[in-house]
Order: structure tokens, then sequence, then C-alpha cells
């Protein structure tokens, strides 16, 4: 397996892409329709949660010193927990492939494809989803980088 790498630009053209989806389709229509117009609260308190959430992972990362948690887990003779590990992880990422693909198909047939039955949107995104994977991260932070302009402007 070769190792692709991509710049810090790139890096964050995907986490803009990937935050604004899951903000702007996912959790603020949920906080607007439970919390209406206090919704902004609900920011206030997680945001010092957020900040102590992030540094979990930086001191996991900093005392494994670049080994992967899986790797490592392995390594130390507990082979349950990686495989543990490795489920959850496999999990939640089926999980967030679901919903995402959910959300992006449900929105395509009402923004601007009501017509096209939503087998063909749904084998057409999940071939360029493959497409993508099979490039390699470094493809698929190009595509951010090109994208991310694109979607700026028709949000606004």
């Amino acid at each position: 397996m070769r190792t692709q790498s991509f710049s810090v630009l790139q890096m964050c053209f995907l986490l803009i892409l990937s935050i604004g989806r899951v903000n702007h389709v996912t959790i603020i229509p949920l906080l607007l329709r439970t919390a209406h117009k206090d919704s902004w609260v609900s920011v206030i308190f997680s945001v010092p949660l957020c900040v102590l959430w992030a540094l979990v992972p930086y001191y996991i990362v900093k005392k494994l010193s670049g080994t992967g948690l899986i790797q490592w887990l392995r390594s130390n003779n507990q082979a349950w927990l990686a495989f543990l590990a490795a489920a959850l992880l496999f999990l939640y990422l089926f999980c967030n492939i679901y919903l995402t693909m959910r959300e992006v198909l449900t929105w395509t047939k009402i923004t601007y494809l009501p017509q096209t039955p939503i087998f063909v949107t749904s084998f057409t995104l999940m071939l360029l989803c493959v497409c993508a994977a099979i490039r390699g991260i470094k493809a698929i932070s190009t595509a951010a980088g090109l994208l991310l302009p694109l979607v700026l402007l028709l949000g606004y």
C-alpha cells in the first residue's frame, strides 16, 4: 500500500466540507426543530465540552507516538480490545455512511431531481464514492478543494 500525502490546505478543505455538511444538513435542522429560537444556548454549553473532548484524541495520539490505535492494541497483546475497537469504528462509520447517503439522497430528490428514481441517484453516488475511495485520500482532498468554492458560492 502506497502512502499518499496531501497539504494542510487540502485537509482544511476536507474538514470544512465535512463539518459544514454535518452542521447544516443534520445538526442545525434538528436543533431548530427542537429548541426553536433558543437553540443558540446549546452552542454555549457544547463548546467547552468539545474543547475537552478534542484533548482526548490529542493525548492518545501523543502517547502512541505515531502508531495506529488498533495496531498498538494488537502489539500489546490486547487482540480482543483491538477487535472491539475496530468493530466499533466500523459500526460508527457504517452508520455515518448510511445517514449521510440518506440525507443527501433525500435532499437531492426534493431539491433538483424529483423525477429521477432513487435507485439511479443512489447507485451513481455510490459509484462516485467507490471510485474516489479507490483513487485514495489525495483524490478526495483534491475534489474537496475544487468543490468547496462551488459549495460556498451556491450556499450564499
